[in-house]
């Protein structure tokens, strides 16, 4: 058993009680985790099942063949991110309707600054952002989150970043299921 949490309290939880303990990193663009990872390592309370605490972060990430793609591909993000911030919770978009959308200037702004530390792109790349998160957070784990409009693209996705960090990817027959 886990807690996720995005904040303190979810930290302390955990921490009492001697479970894992992930930070919604995707929840909160990473806003809180040194401080909710600190209060976890620092009122860890031992238990039998996990002697010292487990740290983890869980992260919104996607991989694709090539940049352009990635791109083409977190567009849908983009939207969604902006109806999000504004309260409005709406199914993803595809990324033919994110692109048809008529941004406004300080839509794009916000665009660009999300563009900046969003975790999408070449499988290698992805790869590096995530190493340096895990480094930075000093997190045992990192858990993605991949929501995208196409679903062969979010397995491929998925497949691409295990690839890239050393891990084995799912047999074809496994990751359809």
């Amino acid at each position: 058993m886990w807690i996720l949490g995005s904040s303190d309290f979810g930290a302390q939880v955990a921490a009492y009680f001697g479970l894992p303990f992930c930070f919604a990193h995707f929840i909160t663009d990473g806003r809180g985790a040194n401080e909710a990872l600190s209060v976890y390592r620092d009122t860890y309370r031992p238990s039998v099942r996990h002697p010292a605490p487990h740290a983890a972060i869980c992260v919104w990430a996607m991989a694709a063949e090539t940049q352009d793609e990635a791109a083409h591909l977190f567009r849908s993000r983009e939207l969604w991110r902006l109806g999000r911030d504004r309260g409005v919770y709406s199914a993803l978009p595809s990324p033919e309707e994110a692109a048809a959308y008529p941004y406004s200037a300080g839509e794009q702004a916000r665009i660009e600054r999300l563009r900046e530390w969003a975790l999408y792109g070449t499988p290698n790349v992805v790869a590096g952002k995530l190493r340096t998160l895990a480094a930075a957070y000093q997190v045992e784990e990192i858990a993605i989150l991949t929501t995208l409009h196409d679903p062969e693209a979010r397995r491929r996705s998925y497949t691409l970043l295990a690839r890239a960090c050393g891990l084995r990817a799912p047999e074809v027959g496994l990751a359809a299921q």
